[in-house]
């Protein structure tokens, strides 16, 4: 599991644990922006011995990993930062543009290597205690999600999510 995953559950322990869920909009909201980061974690598997003899494997990963290191993730790394000091008024607007540049990433570059790339960003970004504390604190002011507006992806041509084409 990675490491930003583990970091995510730790919150919502620590959450669940300190007060009751029901009693705040900003439990709900702070649950819902741990399991939010906690998607975005994923780490590139490593490859089993039998699969590094496997030339396909070992191209399907050198090609995901070329595919996501493609991603432009400057301006999601934006909209973290701006989050960080917003006042509690702009939680629902920043949530929602952060969720429609994840979603933007997604649709443009393919599931897999946005996820990775998102990842990479957030380890990066948010890789002093103080900064993981601010984000923490900036994710309890946001509000809980409503969904995603698709509008945000209009006009784009969905990436491919195999490998093989």
């Amino acid at each position: 599991m990675g490491r930003c995953v583990v970091d995510s559950l730790q919150t919502f322990d620590t959450l669940a644990r300190s007060r009751p869920m029901r009693t705040t909009r900003r439990s709900r909201s702070a649950l819902l922006a741990s399991l939010l980061f906690a998607t975005a974690c994923v780490a590139v598997r490593e490859l089993s011995a039998r699969e590094r003899g496997d030339p396909v494997e070992v191209r399907h990963a050198r090609t995901l990993e070329r595919r996501a290191a493609r991603v432009p993730t400057d301006s999601l790394a934006r909209l973290y930062m701006v989050a960080l000091d917003a006042p509690e008024e702009q939680g629902g607007a920043l949530l929602d543009a952060v969720s429609c540049q994840r979603l933007r990433l997604d649709w443009a570059y393919g599931r897999g290597p946005a996820r990775i790339a998102v990842a990479r960003m957030t380890d990066s970004l948010f890789a002093t205690p103080a900064l993981r504390e601010r984000w923490e604190q900036a994710q309890g002011r946001w509000p809980i999600a409503g969904g995603v507006d698709f509008s945000c992806v209009r006009g784009l041509v969905p990436a491919p999510d195999s490998l093989s084409e």
